[in-house]
């Protein structure tokens, strides 16, 4: 007796149709898809139920013939694959339509130099016949999953499938701006979204997104371009396409995620949309049955634009949390030059390993201004100052003493036309700020975490230097700690931290060697989370974030004149965002402020 049995035709038609045809949401992804590629102009989406009873797709694409439409419902049938290497389309294995067929029931209205046809398919039974000429194509499928009832179980509520569709075309209308699309779902609702701008379609789909700050760079044949909000969701929030197709992207998505981490909270993820185009026969689309997963060949490149066109952003646009601060949205004046911040050293890094070219601004020293003091502390009759200034300096590590320096300040737009005028403290935690446009608040500790943070960022990316110790310390290691030590040892040692056998050696330049039993203690908290893989500044950055945050002034902190000069100065030339997402400047204008008291 045979053990191996060949399966029936019906059966095939369902395993397959079962890899494809998932949920109401996959037959309207690949109608939709279908419509793009006949160059519709116009998409048109009904459903009802949420796609289980009936979905229809119509567009004014150009449309199939009779004997195109006879070999539609045929398996691995197409017009679309040229090169299975080089694919250009949405769809191109030729097995959606015959996938819907083999589990609805399916109805094909369209017309190509006019001759209209039609075709009837009920239970795999086809009928055509010819119809009225019109223009390009409506697709009709009823009873879903009539031959796999089983499927019908694990179908969401009626709400839950459409707000899956509603999800899609929304998203699909933003990658085709220049398309029109409307979707209803029988009932109460009813969307329109005209040709437009991508810009202008992104704001009309996403509604609540926010201020948004643009994304782009150029690269030799790879693109990158979009638009990123300014807040930060609890959930991941964004959209990603490569060459308009949309793709769940673990990758981009925490590259996007890593870059930006320091200027959204913690846990809490960035949102907004990324289009990016790559040639076409460097991308392996074919990898998944909904095509959803796409694998590079060149993932350098991609991570390399994105990781430019972001930080580019971040330098013209610093604030991403703060939607009423000094860092509003400024771009460029044309003609300017682009305004680089903070130098970052990660942007020259990759610029040079793949020789892309960024305009580099000029560094001119900025500290001529002239302030005003008017100790806000001191007004207050009989208060005593709640710390000695000359027992308690700026609480920063030896090598970071605080004062910003021209190679701190680079020549960037000025935030305020006329000089500020520095009040004071308030509550010997935040400064208060006189600019022309109102009153700026400056969280004295959020600033300064920031200052020290990106020093020590700088220090990773250039340093060499290790300070021996003379007695080496004992450490405490767990099993996980000792293998990624081993795997991060020769790059530990570049920065001069050397562990070995257990044993601490040598400390980098950067840290207080009078806190080197607290700093391992972050270290070693913090390990589990390092990739071996990632760069200098992925691998350091929350290590360095939490000592940057541990040796940064306090709030209750008293400051001297000079310390609160510096602390603005570099608050109102670098504003934003701690090293956590938290804001640290905000701007209170002077209408609102006039607004407070009815005038």
């Amino acid at each position: 007796m045979n053990l191996i049995n060949r399966l029936s035709d019906s059966l095939i038609r369902q395993i397959c149709a079962g890899e494809v045809v998932t949920k109401p949401l996959s037959i309207v992804k690949e109608l939709v898809e279908n419509s793009l590629d006949a160059g519709a102009t116009e998409i048109s989406v009904y459903v009802e139920n949420g796609g289980k009873t009936l979905i229809s797709v119509q567009d004014n694409g150009c449309g199939m013939s009779m004997a195109d439409l006879k070999l539609c419902l045929d398996q691995h049938s197409t017009s679309k694959l040229k090169d299975i290497w080089s694919i250009s389309t949405l769809g191109f294995r030729g097995e959606a339509l015959y996938a819907i067929s083999s589990i609805a029931n399916v109805e094909i209205i369209t017309s190509k130099d006019n001759m209209g046809s039609r075709l009837v398919c009920k239970n795999n039974i086809r009928e055509f016949h010819e119809v009225k000429p019109g223009v390009g194509t409506k697709v009709v499928v009823t009873n879903i999953f009539q031959n796999v009832p089983v499927r019908l179980k694990f179908l969401r509520s009626d709400t839950n499938e459409w707000n899956l569709i509603l999800d899609y075309v929304q998203k699909m209308s933003i990658a085709y701006p220049q398309v029109t699309f409307n979707i209803s779902n029988g009932k109460q609702i009813n969307i329109s979204y005209t040709s437009q701008d991508h810009k202008a379609r992104f704001l009309e789909v996403c509604k609540n997104i926010g201020d948004l700050f643009e994304v782009e760079h150029r690269h030799e044949n790879y693109f990158m371009h979009g638009f990123m909000s300014k807040n930060s969701y609890s959930t991941n929030n964004i959209s990603v396409f490569v060459n308009n197709r949309y793709v769940k992207d673990k990758a981009i998505i925490g590259c996007i995620r890593s870059i930006l981490s320091d200027y959204i909270p913690d846990k809490k993820y960035p949102g907004g949309v990324i289009f990016i185009n790559v040639p076409y026969n460097e991308i392996d689309v074919n990898i998944h049955p909904t095509k959803d997963e796409i694998r590079f060949m060149k993932w350098h490149m991609v991570s390399n634009i994105i990781s430019v066109a972001l930080y580019k952003a971040i330098n013209m646009n610093l604030s991403l949390s703060n939607t009423c601060s000094v860092s509003s949205p400024r771009l460029h004046d044309s003609g300017s030059e682009e305004i680089n911040y903070f130098s970052n050293p990660i942007i020259s890094d990759k610029v040079e390993k793949n020789k892309i070219e960024l305009e580099k601004s000029k560094i001119e020293p900025t500290l001529g201004r002239k302030t005003n003091f008017a100790r806000a502390d001191d007004i207050s009759a009989g208060k005593k100052e709640r710390h000695d200034a000359s027992n308690e300096e700026l609480h920063v590590t030896k090598q970071l003493d605080f004062a910003v320096r021209s190679d701190d300040v680079s020549d960037a737009p000025k935030l305020f036309e006329n000089n500020y005028n520095i009040l004071g403290q308030f509550h010997s935690s935040y400064i208060v700020v006189e600019v022309k446009e109102g009153l700026v608040l400056i969280d004295q500790h959020a600033v300064h975490e920031r200052y020290t943070y990106e020093k020590m960022k700088k220090e990773v990316e250039v340093t060499s230097r290790g300070i021996d110790l003379l007695f080496p310390i004992n450490l405490q290691l767990n099993v996980e700690n000792i293998n990624t030590l081993n795997a991060l040892q020769d790059r530990l040692q570049t920065w001069g931290l050397n562990i070995h056998n257990s044993q601490l050696k040598s400390i980098p330049s950067f840290w207080d060697i009078g806190k080197i039993e607290n700093l391992m203690d972050i270290f070693l908290e913090n390990i589990s989370n390092f990739d071996t893989s990632s760069t200098n500044r992925m691998l350091w950055g929350k290590f360095l974030a939490d000592i940057a945050c541990k040796n940064s002034l306090k709030a209750g902190q008293h400051l001297n004149e000079m310390q609160l000069r510096n602390l603005v100065e570099y608050a109102l030339h670098y504003p934003g965002v701690c090293n956590h997402g938290r804001k640290s400047t905000y701007l209170i204008k002077k209408k609102e402020i006039e607004h407070m008291f009815d005038r």
